[in-house]
């Protein structure tokens, strides 16, 4: 596996950045958060959204 420099790094944070924004804001969602675990090539992920009960 390939390692990544920093910058490149930093525009796939971005990227997922932006796309949680965008459905955010058309799911009327008001917090999101997501957890990554990962140990050489595993990973976990967990999220969740919250959104207004109005």
């Amino acid at each position: 596996m390939t390692e990544w420099s920093f910058e490149a790094q930093m525009q796939a944070i971005e990227a997922l950045s932006d796309a949680c924004v965008r459905w955010m804001r058309s799911a009327h969602v008001e917090e999101m958060s997501i957890e990554v675990q990962a140990v050489g090539a595993r990973a976990g992920v967990r999220s969740r959204a919250l959104r207004s009960s109005g």
